[in-house]
């Protein structure tokens, strides 16, 4: 199954508020292969073989032009394990979701790694996305989203 983006939210007392984009230059910062004003290219590792890189894998992160940002959009993301340590350390930030859009991804819940998160989430995010699942680290996240290393 292919997921085509994973979208990043903060909310704070039942609203959507914006957080730092410096967040995401930093949490990336080993993995960009190229920044612009919305969006950066990443590199992630790829499966090993014989102790090497075999393979690189790439994905790409969107923002807002603005110090602040409403939303982080990982699109294609690779199942580089990498990838995922780095969304996880996004998500352990105050007020951080990690949804599946349901038109690309049928169905799978938000994802948070707080259980304070959920008290910020409007009734009305939690209808329309679904309960957000709470998970305890990358590899959680990654089997969250059905993937396995190297998938």
């Amino acid at each position: 199954m292919r997921i085509e983006n994973l979208d990043f939210m903060r909310f704070r007392d039942g609203e959507q508020v914006t957080f730092p984009r410096q967040w995401i230059i930093e949490s990336f910062e080993p993995y960009i292969l190229a920044r612009h004003d919305t969006h950066l290219e990443l590199r992630f590792p790829g499966p090993k073989r014989l102790g090497l890189f075999a393979t690189s894998l790439k994905s790409q992160a969107y923002f807002d032009d603005d110090e602040e940002t409403f939303a982080l959009s990982v699109m294609d993301p690779c199942p580089s394990p990498a990838l995922y340590d780095v969304m996880f350390a996004l998500l352990r930030r105050k007020g951080m979701v990690l949804n599946a859009p349901k038109y690309d991804f049928h169905g799978f819940p938000p994802v948070i790694v707080h259980p304070r998160t959920r008290e910020h989430l409007s009734e009305l995010y939690v209808r329309s996305a679904g309960n957000p699942v709470l998970v305890k680290d990358a590899a959680g996240l990654m089997a969250h989203f059905g993937l396995k290393p190297g998938d």
